[in-house]
């Protein structure tokens, strides 16, 4: 038989116990409680206002409704809508959600710093009419993007996808000076030019409508440039289609790459390069197994007009 010491220590332990145990649950019902809470009315107007303001320092001008936390998503914002201005011919994006991630060790100190940004469920219209032309927008459709702030005003576009035109985007890219992107206005509605790509764009767009296709095709776009400096970005384009049937004819199997904009030496000229490859090709005029093309321009980037072209 334990002595009446020994079982007065072991009835304090089991006292002591359960109060500890009482206070772990109190505390987890409190932080469940206000989990729920928070997710379903939304956090502070203020804590929505400096978010913004910390987005707008970052060159992200943007507007969203309820700003909610979810324990295992973090902070989403509602209802996304990204600022270009007020002129009817500037482009539009959209998203349904946006997940906003806090730099954890600027957070012990207590400040608000992101980390990164996750678009979720997105759609991009972009005006390319031409002047004299009714207005007509070229969309991009389900959106999904992750962009993470690096130091020295950097930007890291670490994936995208999109639906364009029944083609499936891949795009990645490092954009400097980022913080420049809403004074440089990138976004403005586009001028002749400013924009030597509207044309080709919307002739893109059209023509990929009439395409058909076996699977949807597979677009990858990486794209490096300075803010400060737009028409000098650079990019690399690989496209890759299977069982193609367009106007022109059908081909089993597509792949053109393209390297954009290349430095050259030359102040204000950029080199591009194109070379397509076709198999199991069939056209009006003629049949081949197999079909290369390599194509080589100069080319100013505010010119729609190269300099040089060879192949």
């Amino acid at each position: 038989m334990a002595s009446a010491p020994q079982a007065g220590r072991r009835s304090r332990w089991r006292r002591l116990f359960r109060s500890c145990r009482c206070s772990v649950l109190g505390v987890l019902f409190v932080f469940l409680a206000v989990g729920i809470y928070l997710d379903q009315s939304g956090l502070p107007e203020f804590l929505k206002t400096r978010l913004q303001q910390e987005l707008r320092a970052r060159g992200v001008d943007v507007e969203f409704g309820r700003l909610r936390f979810r324990w295992y998503r973090g902070l989403v914002a509602e209802s996304i809508r990204f600022r270009h201005g007020e002129e009817a011919e500037r482009p539009e994006l959209l998203a349904e959600e946006m997940v906003l991630r806090l730099d954890p060790a600027a957070l012990r100190q207590g400040k608000l710093q992101l980390r990164s940004i996750e678009v979720i469920n997105g759609q991009y219209a972009l005006p390319v009419s031409l002047t004299n032309a009714p207005v007509e927008r070229v969309t991009w459709n389900q959106i999904q993007a992750e962009i993470q702030f690096l130091p020295e005003d950097r930007w890291s576009l670490n994936r995208l996808t999109a639906d364009f035109q029944g083609a499936r985007l891949h795009l990645s890219g490092i954009l400097t000076n980022a913080s420049l992107i809403q004074s440089q206005r990138p976004f403005s509605a586009p001028t002749t030019a400013s924009a030597p790509w509207r044309s080709p764009l919307r002739r893109l767009a059209r023509e990929l409508q009439r395409m058909r296709f076996a699977a949807p095709p597979e677009v990858h776009l990486d794209v490096r440039g300075d803010a400060r400096r737009p028409f000098e970005f650079t990019a690399t384009v690989l496209f890759q289609a299977r069982e193609a049937d367009t106007l022109w004819g059908t081909s089993r199997r597509l792949v053109a790459v393209a390297h954009l904009n290349q430095a050259t030496g030359t102040p204000g000229l950029g080199r591009s390069e194109l070379s397509l490859e076709a198999q199991d090709t069939h056209t009006p005029w003629s049949d081949a197994e197999r079909v290369r093309l390599a194509l080589f321009w100069s080319q100013a980037p505010t010119n729609p007009v190269p300099v040089a072209i060879d192949g």
